[in-house]
């Protein structure tokens, strides 16, 4: 959708710093590289590798391999899945007469 399209470069800048000075490669589907490439350009040595494989979103990788950041709209939700439920379940126990 077009509002996650205009989320994903803040999704990038998020993740980036935890990458600096480790030559990030950033992975994404072809059609969101237009979106990313001018993001990508502002951290030297960083590099976009389009894969039509990754999940949509990003997932940005050290070039030694030390560390990846699962940004991708699937990596995003399985990290907040379990603070959902715990939400879920308080407004059901609030609920309860």
């Amino acid at each position: 959708s077009a509002p996650y399209l205009e989320a994903l470069p803040s999704h990038l800048e998020e993740a980036m710093p935890f990458l600096e000075g480790l030559r990030p490669r950033v992975r994404c589907q072809a059609a969101f590289a237009p979106t990313l490439q001018t993001t990508i350009a502002r951290y030297e040595g960083a590099e976009l590798v389009i894969d039509d494989t990754t999940a949509p979103g990003v997932v940005i990788e050290a070039a030694d391999g030390s560390v990846m950041v699962d940004n991708t709209l699937t990596g995003r939700l399985a990290r907040v899945e379990a603070c959902v439920a715990i939400e879920l379940l308080r407004e059901l126990v609030d609920a309860r007469p």
